[in-house]
């Protein structure tokens, strides 16, 4: 939440794309951080069955947020042309990917979300310590050469030069899960 503020306060553009949301632990957090600076809560999942996105998971996320009118819900895949359109049409300061944990639907989410994100923005992939996901984004990375990866950066200690896009460790799984 303070990596966002950051970006917000030091004049990064856009929203906050999050894709895959399950019962929205860390759409909350978002969405109050987006209301704080006027921005809004972009979130993608089709809620369909795959992975966790049965209909109780469903109802729980659309109970936790009900109350925030910075909320862009969008019950779709982030792979079809809805929700395609909804990334390749916004800019965000902040992305978070949480999607399908599989190679393909993994890799055009990076893809898509890093062109989308703004410069100086973070793009942030969860659950990499799963089978296969680090080496799908290590293909994305081959294919940018201005993605850079930013080990344990706080408020504190980096320094946005606005020609890159960031990445970040987190500490509680110990890995790489931020682009």
């Amino acid at each position: 939440k303070k990596i966002i503020e950051y970006l917000f306060l030091n004049g990064i553009e856009g929203d906050i794309l999050e894709i895959g949301a399950h019962e929205g632990n860390s759409t909350i957090p978002f969405l109050e951080i987006a209301m704080k600076f006027g921005r809004v809560v972009h979130v993608i999942d089709p809620y369909n069955g795959n992975q966790q996105g049965s209909k109780s998971v469903y109802e729980t996320f659309i109970d936790r947020t009900k109350g925030y009118s910075n909320l862009s819900f969008n019950r779709t895949e982030s792979q079809s042309e809805d929700g395609l359109n909804i990334i390749r049409n916004n800019k965000f300061a902040y992305s978070f990917i949480d999607g399908l944990h599989e190679h393909d639907p993994l890799i055009s989410d990076i893809k898509n979300a890093f062109l989308s994100t703004s410069i100086g923005g973070l793009l942030c992939i969860d659950d990499t310590e799963m089978p296969g996901l680090m080496e799908s984004i290590d293909i994305v990375k081959s294919s940018f050469s201005d993605m850079e990866i930013l080990e344990k950066p706080t408020t504190s200690n980096i320094n946005l030069p606005h020609d890159f896009k960031y990445g970040e460790f987190n500490s509680a799984h110990k890995k790489f899960e931020f682009l």
